[in-house]
C-alpha cells in the first residue's frame, strides 16, 4: 500500500510539473501586455507616396509587413560571415540587420546593394570600414546607422514621457538603430503599428529572443529613428530588388 501510494504520488507531482512547464512555454507565445493602437492616440499614420514593389501597399505599410513575416518565421539567431555568393544568410538564419534588408526586399529594394554601391563611392563616410567587404558591410548596424542618416529622414529619439515625447512621430514601417546605452551601436529595429501604454510603438527585432515583435523599445537607447521615403532619394542611390541581375542574385 505504501508503495502505491508513493507511485500515485510521484505520478501526481510528474503531472503537475508538466502542466507548470507547458504553461510556461504556452507563455512565451502570449501577448507580454495589451496593444493600443493609432486611434488609441488619435494619431494619423502617414502614408508613404511610393509602392516601389506595385502590389497596391505603400512602401511604409510593406517594410512593417516584410519585418512582422521575418518575426513570424523566427530564424535562428547567427550573425555568421556568408562567404559564398552576396553573402546573404539562408531564410532560416539571420541577425537584427537581416531582419531590415528582408524588409526592404519584401518591399521592392536591394538595401544590400545601395549600402554596399554607397560605401564604394562614400568610403570616408563609413568610420568603422578600413577595407569594404560587401558580404558583410550591409549586415553591421553601424553602417545601416550611416546609411539611414544620410538618405531617409532623421526623426526624434526621444522616448521619455517627461521630456515631451509624441507618440504621433513613431510610425509603421520606420527604422530605429539601438544600443544598450553609452553611445555604442549594436541593434536595429523595425516599428510596428501596436503600441504600449504610453503610446510608443511595438518593434519587430531579432536578438534570438523568443518574441521577435514585442514592446522593448525602452529598454534600449534610441541612437537613430529613420523614415525611408523613396521619394526622397537620389536616383543614383536607389535599387529595386531584381533591377541589377549582376548585384541581385
Amino acid at each position: 500500500m505504501r508503495t502505491r501510494r508513493l507511485d500515485v504520488l510521484v505520478g501526481a507531482f510528474i503531472l503537475a510539473l508538466g502542466m507548470v512547464l507547458a504553461g510556461l512555454a504556452l507563455a512565451d507565445y502570449r501577448p507580454v501586455s495589451r496593444a493600443y493602437s493609432d486611434a488609441d492616440f488619435s494619431i494619423t499614420p502617414e502614408v508613404a507616396s511610393v509602392d516601389a514593389d506595385g502590389d497596391g501597399v505603400p512602401d511604409y505599410e510593406d517594410l512593417w509587413l516584410g519585418a512582422l513575416a521575418e518575426a513570424e518565421r523566427r530564424p535562428t539567431y547567427d550573425s555568421s560571415y556568408v562567404a559564398s555568393g552576396r553573402g546573404l544568410p539562408d531564410p532560416e538564419t539571420g541577425a537584427c540587420t537581416d531582419v531590415v534588408w528582408r524588409a526592404f526586399r519584401d518591399a521592392g529594394y536591394d538595401l544590400p546593394a545601395m549600402v554596399n554601391r554607397d560605401i564604394a563611392a562614400r568610403t570616408d563616410a563609413y568610420p568603422r570600414v578600413d577595407q569594404a567587404d560587401p558580404r558583410i558591410d550591409y549586415r553591421r548596424v553601424v553602417n545601416l546607422h550611416v546609411f539611414f542618416s544620410t538618405y531617409a529622414r532623421s526623426l526624434p529619439t526621444d522616448t521619455d514621457s517627461a521630456a515631451g515625447f509624441d507618440p504621433s512621430v513613431w510610425q509603421v514601417g520606420d527604422i530605429v538603430t539601438l544600443g544598450p546605452g553609452s553611445g555604442r551601436l549594436t541593434h536595429i529595429a523595425i516599428l510596428g503599428p501596436d503600441r504600449d501604454r504610453t503610446g510608443l510603438s511595438w518593434i519587430s527585432h531579432n536578438g534570438g529572443q523568443t518574441r521577435r515583435y514585442e514592446p522593448a523599445l525602452r529598454s534600449w537607447q534610441v541612437m537613430g529613428h529613420f523614415r525611408f521615403d523613396a521619394a526622397a532619394v537620389p536616383s543614383q542611390v536607389l535599387v529595386r530588388w531584381g533591377e541589377d541581375p549582376a548585384i541581385t542574385g
